[in-house]
């Protein structure tokens, strides 16, 4: 349900590869009702890295089958390393019942209650062009030399500073350079959007300079991945629910309040229905660049306050508040390639439900085929079949039907080996479905 790639500048000898991929928190579970019943589920605390020592941190992991009784793993917190990885009451279920009785079939779940990789002093080669572009758009410096091992970062012709200044001018002028004398309402809104600005700029510039100070590379406050296929008669429910909490990048550059999604497919008895939702809570990219940041000038400046300035006025100071964010964004090569799409199919034979992966890129060095940093969040799959519902009554049946499946959809995650023993499965996805 979270996929992290990052593209260094370089490898760090003995430790990390210029290339890094880690999917984080996955479920999946398959049951098959009839004279031949299946029932298995899986639930991963981390699958697929391509670092060993990172992969070995995050291999707890709980599997079982109609053959293996409930499994379970727990761990308070994650042993000290050289990767900076901390991480604590990490936890992976997974249980499964009798597919022909009514009931929670297949129940998995993967939680982490917080987990951070720190660069343990190798994120300066990272961090530092970073740090240099958003100087450079504050007005601070004119860094425009290439950082060591990597391309040079955009030259910054208008500076966030000068943006700024602009519309202070302008406010300036309503109460000292007015024609007529304004009213103590009209210096109220000057007054309050003025300290606003101003204080946009001191918030822009603390933020740069932390940046020299952290060592975090992801931090996430809260990761759950849960999966269940139940049965009520003949019909069968597949459900699949990811949630993030508290996630921020390269020391809080880039931070998601919250996302969360959930797909959910039904079938069997006259029902056919499917869902899929994608909720993203809230998301900003530090209070560098943000919709937390954007909202807040917007909310002061459409409000009362708004209201009371005149209005050719309160076009300048909205526009240099989106020139300042679509500056930084330029700066930083933010881009959101990828929206929390959904969809979803019900029909006599299948009912599915799906919620893309959303995704954020983050490329201040303008290497377009290896971005800095890629994340995906949170997919989801459901998926019911008519053929793997049967009467609960059993019958002989010399053709096994497909297992219904659910969870997370992240594309790498849980390929065909996800059914283990139950070989007879007769098609294997490398998405998680029902």
């Amino acid at each position: 349900m979270l996929r992290i790639e990052l593209n260094l500048p370089a490898a760090i000898p003995g430790l990390l590869p210029q290339h890094i991929v880690q999917d984080i928190a996955l479920t999946d579970g398959a049951v098959r009702t009839g004279s031949a019943p299946a029932a298995l589920g899986n639930a991963f605390i981390g699958r697929d890295g391509n670092v060993t020592m990172l992969q070995e941190l995050l291999s707890g992991k709980a599997q079982t089958s109609l053959d293996k009784d409930a499994d379970s793993y727990s761990l308070l917190s994650l042993p000290a390393n050289p990767l900076g990885l901390t991480g604590g009451a990490l936890t992976a279920v997974s249980k499964v019942g009798n597919p022909n009785v009514d009931g929670v079939l297949s129940s998995n779940s993967t939680s982490i209650a917080s987990l951070e990789l720190k660069g343990q002093g190798v994120l300066d080669a990272v961090l530092a062009p970073v740090q240099a572009a958003l100087a450079q758009a504050l007005g601070a410096t004119a860094a425009t030399a290439a950082p060591q091992g990597g391309s040079p970062v955009a030259p910054v012709t208008t500076t966030v500073t000068e943006v700024v200044n602009t519309a202070l001018t302008a406010l300036d002028q309503v109460t000292n350079d007015a024609s007529a004398p304004v009213s103590d309402t009209v210096k109220a809104a000057v007054e309050q959007v003025t300290a606003e600005l101003n204080a946009l700029l001191a918030d822009l510039t603390s933020q740069v300079t932390a940046l020299s100070a952290t060592d975090s590379l992801v931090d996430v406050g809260l990761i759950e991945s849960t999966q269940s296929v139940t049965r009520t008669g003949k019909t069968m429910t597949s459900a699949a629910a990811n949630k993030l909490v508290g996630i921020d990048v390269l020391g809080g550059l880039i931070s998601v309040s919250g996302i969360e999604s959930s797909a959910v497919a039904s079938l069997g008895d006259g029902t056919t229905a499917a869902d899929a939702k994608a909720t993203l809570l809230k998301a900003n990219v530090s209070d560098l660049l943000s919709l937390q940041l954007t909202d807040k000038l917007e909310a002061v400046l459409g409000g009362t306050v708004g209201d009371a300035l005149p209005a050719d006025v309160l076009k300048t100071v909205n526009g240099a508040v989106a020139q300042v964010t679509a500056l930084l964004t330029d700066t930083l090569g933010l881009q959101v390639p990828n929206q929390a799409r959904t969809s979803k199919s019900a029909t006599a034979d299948e009912a599915s439900a799906n919620v893309d992966a959303a995704t954020l890129v983050l490329d201040p060095l303008r290497n377009a085929s290896a971005p800095l940093l890629r994340i995906g969040f949170v997919p989801a799959t459901a998926k019911v079949s008519a053929r793997s519902i049967a009467n609960t009554v059993i019958t002989p049946s010399a053709t096994p039907t497909s297992l219904p499946r659910t969870g997370g959809s992240i594309p790498l995650a849980l390929a065909g080996t996800a059914l283990l023993g139950v070989a007879l499965a007769a098609r294997r996805r490398r998405s998680a479905t029902v």
